[in-house]
C-alpha cells in the first residue's frame, strides 16, 4: 500500500446480479443490481484496514455514509428540514 501496489489477486472479484423486484420482468436489466464480491484475501486485508482507521475516528460529526449508525436518508431529512427552514 505504501507504494500504491496491490496484487492482481485483490483487484479479483465476482460480479453476481441481483434481483431487485421479483414480480417485475426479469428481462429487464434495470432490474438488477450488480454486486462485488471479493475473495477472501481481500475480505481479511479489508478487516485490517477498518480496525486501523476505527482507531482514530476522526470522521466529520456530519458525515452520514460509510458511518455505524447513520445512513444516508437522515442526511436527506436535514437536507429536507434545512430546505424548509
Amino acid at each position: 500500500m505504501r507504494h500504491c501496489y496491490l496484487p492482481a489477486k485483490f483487484m479479483d472479484i465476482l460480479v453476481t446480479p441481483i434481483v431487485k423486484n421479483k414480480g417485475a420482468d426479469l428481462t429487464d436489466k434495470n432490474n438488477y443490481r450488480a454486486v462485488a464480491v471479493s475473495n477472501v484475501d481481500t475480505k481479511i486485508f479489508e478487516r485490517i484496514i477498518l480496525s486501523q482507521i476505527m482507531a482514530y475516528d476522526n470522521c466529520d460529526k456530519f458525515q452520514f455514509g460509510f458511518k455505524q449508525g447513520h445512513s444516508t436518508s437522515l442526511c436527506t431529512g436535514v437536507a429536507k428540514k434545512v430546505i424548509n427552514y
